[in-house]
């Protein structure tokens, strides 16, 4: 081959389209072992998730609750008969609500929503990387998947997410602006509202790169989504779930106010910020040297996730919540480690290492390299806090309580999940008439509409929004509950109090 013929095949090979055949090229080259890797995933997958079920967070039971109204008939509702939308991810709760109508609902059927999702994820992120080395695929789909705050997200929407991010960019960068990326980026932004970034990030690139609108992917995207916000607007009277508010306002009430900004949160997790976040910076450099050569993927991947913890801190939402860290920590733990096989790459090169040398060597940076990202695993989550306990007094509330029972709480997966009854959420997620006295940063709102339920879940000490909270409750409030309730049961951390007047008595 001669030099000219050799440059015109690198100047097409760093082209989008060249980059689209070499990729092509690429897919031709895979073997049964890559196929045995992803066979060996979902088998590790399926284990890991029965191993985490008992970390099941406790907002996973609001989407199973949920969806099996929607299966049994009852409506897209979480107490049935009344209006309202509790869940922030649309095709999270769909695909619980399908694996419900097949297997039954359960706490395996979050579990099970969950492992595919985390699959779909590693699958996507190691093929998406694979013609750049197996090895090297195989540790950035670990990394981007087997982060700690993605394992404790368990039962969430987090790895639907970057699930769908992932497939969006794999998708952009193979086809480019077409009515399937847009599909993708539509589903993207049902699965949590900040997923519209993908959209605008793939169009940032479409009109840099190419000098050209990303219309197709644009047009496809409403699409998708349009219609779901359409049926809300007229279904739940607003287009997106009122919990969004509702945690911006957490943001300013009892613990959430002593905590710092988002972002401060965000940085706090790693060990080492100092030297994690100029490594991170690193690999942002060489994703968006990659974008000039026709690679958007890690530059969307990244870019999606920084993008979420900015639009985070300028939402001002609160702490806490550790599955709202997931894209950012993707974002970081992927830039760190695209860094890393870029060092050995390169040294690999010159040296002129053999393929067997250069993935040794891949293996033995990029594993100490994952210890530096944000939150890395160093043992599996065990049980949800106070898992045992809310299930211990949910079943008891089932067994002892009438079916037209209330119970009020401010965690109300579990509780809600096995008590069967009607929840009343004293932080308001499940609750639109709410809002306007949690504007007024009101967590008695509920006790001064009037509502008596006939059973009330109380922290020992009481939490923020709890009878006996003295930075939300009036003593005149207490008071009440106090003569109007007995407690009738009790565990190591749990009050439950039982009504001892009649509905509509004082």
């Amino acid at each position: 081959m001669n030099t000219a013929t050799s440059q015109k095949q690198d100047a097409i090979s760093s082209s989008p389209e060249g980059f689209v055949a070499t990729e092509e090229r690429a897919r031709e080259r895979w073997a049964p072992v890559d196929a045995a890797i992803l066979i060996v995933g979902a088998f590790v997958t399926v284990a890991l998730s029965v191993r985490l079920l008992p970390m099941l967070v406790d907002d996973s039971f609001i989407y199973l609750r949920i969806a099996s109204n929607i299966g049994s008939g009852q409506g897209w509702s979480y107490n049935p008969g009344e209006v309202g939308n509790a869940a922030t991810s649309t095709t999270f709760t769909l695909l619980v609500t399908a694996l419900g109508a097949v297997m039954g609902y359960s706490e395996w059927t979050l579990a099970t929503a969950y492992g595919l999702s985390l699959y779909a994820l590693a699958a996507l992120q190691f093929i998406a990387w694979r013609r750049e080395g197996r090895v090297r695929a195989l540790v950035l789909a670990v990394g981007a998947a087997g982060g700690m705050r993605m394992l404790d997200s368990f039962g969430m929407e987090a790895a639907l997410l970057m699930a769908f991010v992932s497939a969006t960019a794999l998708s952009y960068r193979a086809k480019g602006d077409t009515p399937l990326t847009g599909v993708l980026a539509g589903l993207t932004a049902l699965t949590r509202p900040e997923g519209i970034f993908v959209l605008g990030l793939l169009g940032l690139i479409e009109l840099v790169t190419r000098r050209r609108l990303a219309w197709r992917s644009a047009l496809t995207a409403a699409l998708v989504a349009v219609p779901w916000l359409v049926f809300a607007r007229w279904y739940f009277g607003a287009a997106v779930s009122q919990t969004g508010e509702v945690k911006a306002l957490q943001r300013h009430l009892g613990w959430w106010a002593t905590q710092p900004d988002f972002i401060v949160y965000f940085v706090k997790q790693a060990r080492f910020p100092w030297l994690t976040l100029p490594l991170a910076a690193g690999g942002i450099w060489l994703a968006l040297r990659d974008v000039k050569q026709g690679n958007s993927f890690a530059v969307l991947c990244i870019g999606f996730g920084v993008a979420q913890v900015v639009g985070y801190q300028l939402l001002d939402a609160p702490t806490g919540y550790h599955w709202y860290c997931v894209p950012g920590n993707v974002a970081v733990d992927l830039s760190i480690l695209l860094l890393g096989s870029w060092v050995v790459t390169t040294v690999a090169r010159r040296l002129a290492l053999s393929p067997i040398l250069t993935a040794g060597a891949t293996v033995l940076l990029l594993v100490p390299m994952v210890r530096l990202g944000m939150v890395p695993v160093s043992r599996l989550p065990a049980e949800y806090r106070l898992a045992g306990e809310y299930r211990a007094v949910g079943e008891w509330v089932r067994a002892h309580g009438e079916p037209g029972d209330t119970l009020a709480a401010t965690e109300i997966g579990y509780l809600g999940w096995y008590s069967g009854l009607r929840i009343l959420d004293i932080h308001g997620l499940v609750h639109p008439s709410a809002l306007p006295w949690l504007r007024q940063h009101n967590l008695h709102w509920w006790w001064d509409a009037g509502e008596r339920p006939q059973y009330i879940v109380i922290h020992e000490p009481p939490w923020h929004g709890e009878p006996g909270s003295t930075d939300s409750w009036p003593a005149a409030h207490g008071s009440e509950v106090l003569t109007q309730y007995r407690e009738t049961l009790r565990t190591k951390s749990l009050r439950l109090l039982h009504r001892r007047l009649p509905p509509g008595s004082h």
